[in-house]
């Protein structure tokens, strides 16, 4: 399993680039802070990367405050990487301040804001584009709710992939292994069915939920309005359009059907996998006829949709190489419900259906059942830590990301309950399952071993509710590499908002930007009497070392040598001087490789 783990590492680590960041606007028309004699016709946003804006997200407003847009979304030329919203007819002279919320290509919303002047003695707009967009962002209890949809996605994609395996493939063969010709047997086997078909159908309920809960939430998280807003069907309409409007779909329709396999397969009174009395005037119990091929081809074929599904909607669908994170995710995901799934339907129906037997009996179903689930479980989790090591060498640009970015804490705290998991069950395999096949061979009952398999069992879904809530937080954080070795950062610099840009992020000459906009106009900040970066590495005592941008424009400093080198954390401060009193500074840390 180590061995794999380190080729597969090996493998992503030389092929793949640096995960996508966040979308980024790289021009406008009008421009930033611009001067028109007369009213353009609409407002265009242009970006660094495909985006998608169907959400009536973009606006422009008056100096008053009043939208002066038309409220309707064009894509001029057809491009997916640029956006325009129509002005009113009879736009005049004043200050107008035109934003945008956008969703990045790894489905995270993004925005921002520029001002611009038509005519002249236009007054100051009376809010700035910082308040402008607070109007558009969306609550904290919508974010929070949908956080509780991604996990209910995530938990009900796992009930359902590992109940449905450990009933065909752990509870079946052992059952047909072991079971007697006494009644308990045929109470034993319906009373699994029963549940079984439960757990499943419960499963199927929460999908298609959380799914058609998932595009409400990310049309009201997109477009900045409530869950009730976004109930509005040209909003859920809109979020259809996009990627993960169209994946999510799919995953609510592959919900549908994988429900109506469950129904005509524990719809009847003989589920599968529940024992029969056995015909033709025999004795006994017989195993009852199981899922028909056609049936266990089409539950996996929807399960597989489903786990596919988190990854193409996700961070795995935006991210290169897709070609193998994306499988790399949906083996993640399957490996997960196998294991978490299975451990659910563990505790959930195999012990209603040893009450059924006598004691020894019951300690024989018990360790049957363990003893096939053991190493399905071992083969889960080693697909687990191959994948899940994969994925994060991809999306980690370094080491320290573990535990200086939310998306790498997100991966170190998985990465501990996961190893809670497999202590748990490294002392179910070793040392529970043993001492039960022990009792079932002398006919005992499960006693003591039997009640800590129960405790384990409970404590390991504990566990696993917490890894899916951190994996449900985990696909909400851009993934800390940056985009194609780029540094963007917005900052407020005392009255001035600052756009930085350095690249690449790589030891040696870099070429570096930085916008210096007025924080209530928009405009750019010109003149300035003193603005400089400089660069510091604490780690080696080297610094600050003074970058050279020089003015390139009005408000813009920029320079295509500087050197920030060798590799390590550097600190990057801006200082900007107004007059002779105020001085403002500003420091990001940027980690050059």
């Amino acid at each position: 399993m180590v061995r794999l783990a380190l080729l597969t590492v090996a493998l992503l680590a030389a092929l793949a680039p640096a995960a996508h960041a966040h979308a980024i606007l790289t021009g406008s028309e009008p421009a930033r802070g611009a001067a028109l004699e007369r009213a353009p016709d609409e407002v265009t946003f242009r970006f660094n990367e495909p985006i998608e804006a169907s959400f009536g997200a973009l606006r422009v407003y008056d100096a008053s405050g009043e939208r002066i847009d038309d409220g309707r979304m064009r894509r001029p030329g057809g491009r997916s990487d640029a956006v325009a919203v129509g002005l009113h007819d009879g736009v005049g002279s004043g200050r107008y301040t035109a934003t945008y919320r956008v969703v990045s290509a790894d489905s995270h919303p993004v925005s921002g804001g520029f001002v611009f002047t038509v005519g002249s003695g236009a007054a100051a707009p009376a809010a700035s584009v910082s308040d402008l967009l607070e109007d558009t962002e969306a609550g904290a209890v919508t974010k929070a709710g949908f956080g509780v949809v991604r996990a209910a996605g995530y938990a009900a994609a796992a009930a359902a992939i590992g109940a449905l395996a450990l009933l065909l493939v752990v509870w079946a063969p052992a059952l047909a292994g072991v079971a007697g010709a006494g009644q308990g047997w045929l109470e034993a086997s319906g009373a699994m069915a029963r549940r079984a078909g439960r757990v499943l159908a419960c499963a199927t309920v929460a999908g298609v939920l959380s799914a058609a809960l998932a595009l409400v939430f990310q049309g009201a998280l997109a477009a900045g309005t409530s869950v009730w807003a976004a109930l509005d069907p040209s909003v859920v309409d809109e979020v259809l359009s996009t990627r993960f409007g169209t994946v999510t779909l799919v995953r609510l329709l592959a919900w549908v059907a994988f429900g109506a396999v469950v129904l005509a397969a524990f719809g009847r009174r003989r589920a599968a996998g529940a024992l029969r009395p056995a015909t033709l005037g025999a004795a006994g119990l017989a195993p009852a006829r199981a899922m028909p091929p056609a049936a266990v081809a089409a539950a996996a074929a929807a399960l597989l949709a489903i786990a596919a599904s988190f990854g193409l909607g996700g961070h795995a669908g935006s991210t290169g190489p897709t070609a193998l994170l994306v499988p790399a995710d949906t083996l993640h995901v399957v490996a997960m419900g196998t294991w978490i799934g299975g451990l659910v339907l563990l505790l959930a129906a195999v012990p209603a259906a040893t009450r059924r037997l006598a004691e020894g009996e019951r300690t024989r179903l018990l360790a049957a059942v363990l003893v096939r689930f053991s190493p399905l479980a071992v083969a889960a989790v080693a697909t687990l830590v191959v994948t899940g090591t994969a994925q994060a060498v991809v999306h980690l640009g370094a080491v320290d990301d573990l535990w200086e970015t939310a998306f790498g804490r997100s991966i170190a705290i998985k990465v501990v309950l996961l190893g809670g998991l497999v202590a748990l069950g490294y002392v179910n395999r070793r040392r529970l399952t043993p001492r039960l096949r022990e009792l079932a061979d002398r006919g005992e009952a499960p006693g003591r071993p039997g009640r800590r398999l129960r405790t384990a069992l409970r404590a390991e879904i504990a566990l696993a509710a917490a890894v899916l809530g951190v994996t449900a937080a985990l696909v909400s954080y851009a993934p800390a590499s940056g985009g194609d070795d780029l540094l963007a950062r917005s900052l407020d610099l005392g009255p001035a908002k600052a756009e930085l840009t350095i690249e690449p992020l790589r030891a040696g000459p870099q070429e570096i930007h930085v916008y210096l906009f007025d924080r209530e106009t928009g405009a750019a900040l010109d003149p300035i009497d003193e603005f400089g970066v400089t660069a510091a590495l604490p780690d080696k005592d080297l610094g600050p070392l003074d970058l050279g941008l020089r003015k390139a424009g009005p408000g813009h400093y920029t320079t295509s040598a500087g050197t920030i080198s060798p590799a390590g954390e550097w600190e990057v401060e801006l200082r900007l001087r107004t007059n002779r009193l105020d001085i403002a500074t500003e420091t990001v840390r940027v980690e050059v490789r």
